[in-house]
């Protein structure tokens, strides 16, 4: 168990979908860092019955082909650029970052302990990586800036959506201190 190995350039993504048992399958423990390495977002849905011979599947299928083909001509775009590309935010939004997260630190140990910082500190940086995507989505081709601000409403958005999945994260975690993954 005891063996570690350092991936210098981890390029490892998943969206998983499942019920609580099975994510107590998945993470056993929220004290070994997988979970910490998680987005989590939560809910309780009744879908009603669709109608399998629609053909909405169809044009959802082609919108999902369409997106991916529009994200791979970006990665591309991306991979073929000289020069390095930086992203940053804005002074206001760095100051505004830091206070947000320095805040929000003392409320998860308040409310949820010290075994969900490491979770909430990711969030940090899970935080920048959606800015940094939700802003590249906005860019034109091809890029030739050398560094790319973040978008003050993607700063936005990108805050709105990281609080949400961290009180997700810490209802969880709750949850799986008090071994009661079916109230999740």
């Amino acid at each position: 168990d005891e063996i570690f190995y350092d991936i210098k350039e981890p390029k490892l993504s998943l969206v998983l979908s499942g019920t609580p048992n099975q994510l107590k399958q998945l993470i056993e423990s929220k004290s070994n860092g997988l979970f910490s390495r998680f987005m989590v977002y939560n809910f309780d849905e009744v879908v009603p019955f669709h109608d399998v011979f629609s053909s909405e599947k169809e044009k959802i299928e082609k919108t999902f082909d369409d997106v991916g083909k529009s994200i791979k001509v970006m990665y591309d775009e991306l991979k073929s650029v000289e020069n390095e590309v930086r992203f940053m935010f804005t002074e206001n939004q760095r100051k505004r970052f830091l206070s947000e997260f320095e805040k929000g630190y003392e409320i998860i140990i308040a409310n949820y302990g010290v075994d969900m910082t490491s979770s909430f500190k990711r969030h940090g940086l899970m935080m920048l990586r959606v800015c940094m995507i939700l802003t590249l989505t906005q860019k034109t081709l091809p890029i030739n800036d050398d560094i790319i601000y973040c978008d003050n409403r993607i700063f936005i958005i990108s805050l709105k959506i990281i609080k949400t999945v961290i009180s997700h994260s810490g209802a969880v975690s709750n949850n799986m201190s008090n071994n009661n993954f079916n109230d999740v």
